[in-house]
């Protein structure tokens, strides 16, 4: 069983984050997935996590790389084959992140970086840029934030693979002030 969630684990044992420190910080996704590959489109969903490691000004803002996902792979969304990409994939990713807060619990997050298709079908890897835009809100309770966040991703891969992806979240973060 392959749906891992990251964030609770990791975020126990993160230190505590206080003004202006570094943090690794997680959030969990549902991703779905629309990949071009000539004249084929075909839909891929799934559960994915990201890791983050930044500079973290709680509640101002984060920068940093994010790495994602680390275990969980997409499934085809229908139940037709697929001969080039296969029946699962994984987007790998390595971006850059910034993190800004608006207003009170309201954030954007865009990103720029490096993406990796891996499938179990004919087509051999693909790599190239992707660019990231999310925005969402924390709630603190206590010192405990839920963080939710709606995002898409474009990737513009080699082989002329195109990703489009949308990516609701969840993280989980501890503050101590």
């Amino acid at each position: 069983m392959q749906k891992l969630f990251l964030a609770p684990l990791l975020a126990l044992f993160s230190p505590n984050a206080a003004p202006g420190d570094w943090k690794f910080r997680a959030r969990e996704h549902y991703e779905i997935h629309n990949i071009s590959v000539g004249t084929q489109n075909l839909d891929y969903s799934g559960f994915s996590n990201t890791i983050n490691f930044w500079y973290e000004k709680p509640f101002d803002y984060s920068l940093g790389i994010a790495l994602g996902p680390l275990f969980i792979s997409s499934k085809i969304s229908d139940s037709s084959s697929n001969i080039l990409l296969g029946n699962s994939l994984k987007l790998y990713s390595v971006n850059v992140e910034y993190k800004r807060f608006l207003v009170k619990g309201l954030f954007v997050r865009p990103a720029l970086g490096w993406s990796i298709l891996d499938s179990n079908g004919n087509i051999e890897s693909s790599s190239g840029i992707n660019l990231y835009a999310g925005a969402g809100y924390e709630f603190l309770i206590h010192k405990v934030g839920l963080a939710f966040e709606l995002a898409v991703r474009q990737s513009y891969l080699s082989n002329d693979i195109r990703v489009s992806s949308f990516t609701p979240s969840i993280g989980i973060h501890f503050y101590n002030f």
